[in-house]
């Protein structure tokens, strides 16, 4: 009788233990709301041609995200969650966009305007 008392305590120990190491794992955050953002591309050369939108996007951190553009002048963005697109006017330079996620953790991609 001692044997099987003791072989029934084991198998609620293990029963509990496993319990307990899936309830553990299913609480553990996403990593990636955790991880800074990157945005993609970083950097962009853009000719006198290049009239078109160029997209950007958002991988990590924790939306939502906000996007924004330093100088408005040179060029605007139109954004929707990790995806934004820059339209940018005639003038040439440097400009920079911007993007904040909801840890407030910002990134900047560059624009070089030819």
């Amino acid at each position: 009788m001692n044997i099987v008392r003791h072989m029934l305590r084991r198998a609620l120990i293990l029963v509990a233990t496993a319990g307990l190491l899936i309830g553990t794992a299913a609480c553990e955050s996403d990593d990636d709301e955790d991880s800074a953002p990157s945005v993609s591309p970083a950097s962009v050369k853009l000719t006198p041609d290049q009239t078109g939108g160029i997209v950007f996007t958002v991988d990590g951190g924790k939306p939502d995200y906000t996007w924004m553009v330093a100088n408005p002048l040179m060029g605007s963005i139109a954004a929707a969650g990790e995806t934004a697109i820059y339209t940018r006017t005639a003038l040439t330079g440097l400009n920079f966009v911007f993007v904040t996620d909801a840890n407030n953790n910002t990134v900047t991609a560059t624009i070089n305007q030819l």
